[in-house]
């Protein structure tokens, strides 16, 4: 049984008055509806059918195909045009030739955008990815965010993976001429980062490399490099390390003893342990010169932290003031050595002249003789 005259719906299939006021309920048949148009005003009764519906045209158009729901077959809505369709499907857990799935299959591009049109997303049928942009380019995803782009993780962990197994490398960068973009690159030997280290203009000093103190942003305006929140910079001379005494308090001199602490110290020449993913890659071991933190400890324990797991570090800057006061100290003590050196000196000068006197007045009673 099938109805070929126009039937009036609005929103979902409604039935007007002109057949029955009440829901359709057709068991295991198919209805074909055929120019349908939307009206206002009308009585909402759904249309319940078992079976199938299909909606479609002579010519290739639209059609939507549903059939029942025990999990025997699919429920699919095709939108098909010529060359272009896209299927929302299901299959159930008894489908004779495929297993339980739901799937969006599309043989164009996936659009998302506005009401105005503005396009906000794209799904290209190869499987690129955009955001903010027709074009991913040869990436599996380009991301060109309208105002500010977030990735959240539920695992706080965001992986960057180079096809089916963890390996691979990521870039991550702007898109400014080579001479002036910035980046990170990572792979499975090394990470890199690169910046034109130009002046900062914020800062007013040339910097590749710049760490704020996120808990110091923001505090009275919305420049990051405001507010004491710059705590270190790297250029080619070196890392710079923020020590204004502005931002210090309960300052004290280093105590005398400094040169002792120094004259306590023993330096070392050794290697470090490889573990077994080193030894197997075989890399030849560097020979390196340093101190041991557990002597350091004792000595500085400033300049040593020592994890929850009982492993020791060493922070050798926090040894650098101890070595000023030291060399002040010696110098002190070569400056007084200096001193007695020229009050001997003096005073052997004075002995000689006492000599020399001496032995001229003997050498005059001999000749008087």
């Amino acid at each position: 049984m099938s109805f070929r005259s126009n039937i009036q719906v609005k929103d979902s299939l409604i039935i007007s008055s002109n057949l029955y006021k009440t829901d359709l309920r057709f068991p295991c048949l198919t209805l074909i509806i055929v120019g349908f148009s939307f009206l206002e005003g009308l009585a909402q009764h759904p249309l319940d059918v078992e079976g199938t519906i299909f909606s479609k045209k002579s010519t290739p158009g639209y059609n939507i195909l549903t059939t029942n729901t025990d999990e025997s077959s699919q429920c699919d809505l095709t939108m098909y045009n010529n060359s272009s369709a896209l299927t929302i499907l299901h299959y159930g857990t008894n489908h004779p030739s495929e297993a339980r799935s739901s799937a969006i299959r599309f043989t164009q591009d996936l659009i998302f955008s506005r009401t105005d049109g503005m396009e906000r997303m794209r799904i290209q049928n190869n499987g690129n990815l955009a955001i903010g942009t027709k074009a991913p380019g040869a990436g599996r995803a380009i991301l060109n965010p309208f105002n500010h782009y977030y990735i959240k993780t539920y695992d706080r962990t965001v992986n960057f993976e180079d096809g089916t197994t963890q390996s691979g490398n990521f870039i991550i960068a702007t898109t400014d001429s080579l001479e002036d973009a910035s980046g990170v690159h990572g792979n499975g030997n090394t990470l890199t980062l690169w910046s034109p280290g130009d002046e900062v203009e914020q800062l007013g000093v040339a910097a590749h490399l710049v760490i704020l103190d996120e808990d110091a942003m923001g505090l009275n305006d919305a420049n990051p490099y405001n507010d004491g929140a710059t705590v270190a910079y790297l250029n080619t001379a070196g890392m710079w390390t923020v020590s204004d005494r502005n931002k210090k308090e309960e300052i004290q001199k280093i105590d005398e003893g400094a040169l002792q602490k120094i004259k306590n110290l023993n330096a070392y020449r050794y290697q470090y342990k490889q573990n077994a993913r080193e030894l197997e890659k075989k890399q030849p071991q560097s020979k390196v010169i340093g101190l041991m933190a557990q002597e350091l400890e004792n000595i500085i324990p400033e300049a040593v932290n020592k994890t929850v797991d009982g492993e020791y570090f060493v922070n050798y800057n926090q040894v650098t003031p101890v070595l000023v006061e030291a060399i002040k100290e010696q110098q002190n003590v070569i400056e007084k050595m200096e001193n007695d050196q020229k009050i001997v000196t003096s005073e052997n000068a004075d002995l000689r002249d006492r000599l020399q006197k001496l032995e001229q007045l003997v050498q005059a009673m001999r000749t008087q003789k």
